[in-house]
């Protein structure tokens, strides 16, 4: 069924997918339980979903919307482009999806032992969350590249597209690991309840930056290499601007706490 095929197929897998997850809440036991005849809005809740979820729903709109402009530059480049960019792509993402687990990961934990007061464990997740996180997606990335001859002919056998493949696997799979920086470091800002500075760096460092160097940079040199840079580069913007954020806010927010950890390990010690 060509292109209409790979559609039908996305929308069964994610009915299939939200099904299997409602009937888990429904048939759960403990606090995530969900119950149907209970369902209801609460204004103190949602005030405080809103507040935190609506700057990174934002967030990831302008992603949408950089993305486009960044796909119609890769057209500049022809099928050839277009495809090798799509092969890469999907080692890329699977390297993110790496570091968005333990993003995700450090927004929860850090929102119970910030609750809790537990100004120590919030260190520890945090550096825990960068090391483990990071690593993590960079032994995928380079296992990827290091095998990339044989994963790409999965897509294609082309040599013009493997070429492109391979650019876009060396100049934004190989570096994914940075994007923990400012995705870990906007995690645990969440968990503390810092939503919005995050997704303004964010924006403004990977999205804003990027349409930038498009019209600038790139629409002077049109250069493939120059177009693919972009991402690292804005990478380490942002996650220079979100780790910088990040200690300043848990600095004044663990004053407030009245803990630097040392009052923490007595009481865990008696």
């Amino acid at each position: 069924m060509g292109v209409a095929g790979v559609g039908i197929a996305t929308v069964i897998s994610n009915a299939l997918s939200a099904g299997m997850v409602l009937r888990f809440l429904l048939k759960d036991r403990g606090s995530i339980r969900l119950s149907l005849k209970e369902l209801g809005i609460r204004r103190e809740h949602l005030a405080s979903v809103i507040r935190i979820g609506a700057p990174t729903g934002l967030q990831g709109m302008v992603f949408a919307l950089s993305n486009v402009v960044i796909q119609t530059a890769v057209n500049h480049f022809g099928a050839a482009g277009i495809a090798g960019t799509t092969a890469g792509q999907n080692f890329e993402f699977m390297a993110y999806f790496v570091v968005n687990g333990f993003a995700q990961a450090a927004t929860t934990f850090t929102s119970q032992n910030f609750a809790a007061g537990k100004t120590d464990r919030c260190r520890r997740i945090y550096a825990d969350c960068m090391a483990i996180g990071m690593g993590a997606a960079l032994a995928v990335a380079v296992l990827f590249y290091a095998f990339r001859d044989i994963l790409l002919q999965i897509f294609t056998q082309d040599t013009e597209v493997l070429e492109y493949a391979v650019l876009r696997m060396r100049y934004v799979c190989l570096p994914e690991l940075l994007t923990g920086t400012y995705e870990i470091s906007g995690g645990c800002l969440r968990g503390m309840g810092h939503s919005l500075l995050p997704a303004v760096f964010t924006v403004i460092g990977s999205c804003l930056f990027r349409l930038v160097w498009i019209a600038t940079v790139f629409a002077r040199w049109k250069s493939y290499v120059l177009l693919v840079v972009v991402y690292p580069v804005s990478w380490i913007l942002t996650g220079t601007a979100v780790i910088t954020a990040y200690c300043i806010i848990r600095r004044r927010e663990f004053a407030k706490l009245g803990g630097t950890g040392k009052e923490e390990r007595e009481r865990e010690h008696t």
